[in-house]
């Protein structure tokens, strides 16, 4: 007897290759490239806040936007926050805590605002940003403390574009499809990989991704490779018991 399975699979990452080795001086955070902003250190403090959740939890740093406690941080960094409590907000060195309240955010662009009762104002200009280059030096305020730098450098690989997906796997062994029939034998199933933890096992055949039927590896390989790691997605698979 054949059966009809409907998995839900949480997708893996492809290996990436390790990032070049710098002198510890010449990171982003590093003393000598550090130095060389140390006009802006100031500001960055003036405008930098901790933003606390429950007890104690530190959830993210955030950006003083305006005189009226406005603070923009990231959406994904308060993930831990959505069930709900009281946001704690704080200047560097500052001994008492503001209330804060999440007021808006956005997904897509990754941004949170959240309303306090800080009534600093904060230390720069607002500037537009259309024709930056290439190659810009920018800085950002970042956690710190007395022996640790609030400001941390980059520069504008390039300006506001398209980012492929890396693509992503399912742990599984294909088997060889045969013509004329429907979906992709599973050979083996990878140990502690997505398809094991969502179910699938070996001698399974996959009819489907996300909806859309696979027959061959080469179909298989290109619905998977259109979703990122991490992703959640729905595969139809055949069983015999």
């Amino acid at each position: 007897m054949k059966k009809l399975l409907i998995l839900f699979l949480a997708l893996g990452a492809l290996n990436a290759p390790a990032a070049s080795s710098l002198p510890s001086a010449l990171r982003t955070d590093g003393k000598t490239v550090v130095a060389a902003f140390s006009d802006v250190e100031k500001i960055a403090r003036s405008c930098t806040v901790r933003i606390i959740y429950g007890t104690g939890y530190k959830v993210a740093v955030g950006t003083l936007v305006n005189d009226q406690g406005l603070v923009v941080t990231k959406h994904s960094e308060l993930d831990t926050a959505k069930s709900g409590g009281t946001l704690r907000i704080a200047l560097p060195g500052a001994e008492r805590y503001n209330r804060g309240k999440i007021v808006a955010h956005d997904s897509a662009t990754d941004l949170v605002f959240i309303t306090t009762d800080l009534t600093q104002k904060p230390d720069y200009k607002w500037a537009e940003t259309d024709e930056i280059a290439p190659a810009t030096w920018v800085v950002a305020g970042v956690a710190g403390s007395a022996t640790r730098p609030y400001v941390r450098a980059g520069i504008t690989s390039a300006t506001a574009r398209a980012i492929p997906k890396a693509g992503a796997v399912i742990g599984i062994l294909m088997g060889t499809a045969v013509k004329d029939k429907k979906g992709v034998p599973v050979r083996t199933v990878t140990p502690k990989g997505p398809s094991e933890k969502a179910g699938m096992k070996n001698g399974d055949v996959i009819l489907s991704i996300e909806g859309k039927a696979v027959n061959s590896t080469e179909e298989l390989k290109k619905a998977v490779g259109k979703h990122d790691a991490g992703e959640t997605i729905t595969v139809v698979v055949q069983r015999k018991d």
